[in-house]
């Protein structure tokens, strides 16, 4: 999928896995709904779920791969948790893949195992693509720590329905206190009053 189809993707409560000769099609629905109803569901039931983000994983993998295996009870074996981040690095996934192949890759010339890398929108996606990721997904993206610098909820607008600042161009990397210029170089004064006075960096400070 190119960027724009992929970012429909996401949005679509509709979407689903395919359905062949080995697997039966199973309804993932958009990428915030689907999140939300694990989260939630981790929300009510802690001790029954583990939700991780991947850039967590890459940063500390023994660390939260230890939650895992907490969950399913297998103890707190710092060396066989080890071996086992080691067994699943990406590099070795990747060189597995490249071998044998991977039962999800949707053909042989797609690889699953790409880049493996955090943060990759920063190169791939425009501001506009940015933009669109946003308003479809705020509510989870600020849930998850996601949202970008450059964005900032209007006031009495949270969850669904919350829009940008006017033309976001400035902000503070603090995502609890952010400052949205209003394209002028004056503060957007529309902002709750802890959306202003911190210090603005560019857009480019993504």
């Amino acid at each position: 999928l190119g960027g724009d189809a992929a970012i429909e993707r996401m949005g679509d409560d509709r979407a689903a896995s395919i359905n062949d000769e080995m697997f039966v099609s199973d309804f993932i629905c958009s990428w915030s709904t689907h999140v939300k109803s694990w989260a939630d569901m981790f929300e009510r039931a802690p001790d029954k779920i583990v939700v991780l983000r991947y850039e967590d994983l890459l940063d500390k993998p023994a660390k939260h791969f230890a939650k895992v295996a907490k969950l399913f009870g297998l103890g707190q074996d710092k060396a066989r948790i080890k071996r086992a981040v080691a067994h699943a690095k990406f590099q070795t996934l990747a060189t597995l893949e490249k071998t044998h192949g991977f039962v999800e890759a949707v053909d042989d010339k797609t690889r699953f195992f790409r880049l493996g890398r955090a943060n990759q929108w920063r190169e791939a996606l425009s501001r506009q693509q940015v933009r669109r990721v946003v308003d479809a997904h705020r509510e989870q993206m600020q849930r998850f720590k996601y949202l970008p610098a450059g964005f900032c909820v209007h006031p009495g607008m949270h969850g669904r329905g919350a829009r940008l600042a006017p033309r976001p161009s400035l902000v503070s990397p603090r995502l609890d206190a952010p400052l949205i210029n209003s394209g002028n170089g004056r503060p957007c004064t529309a902002l709750p009053p802890r959306c202003r006075g911190s210090r603005p960096v560019p857009w480019t400070a993504w």
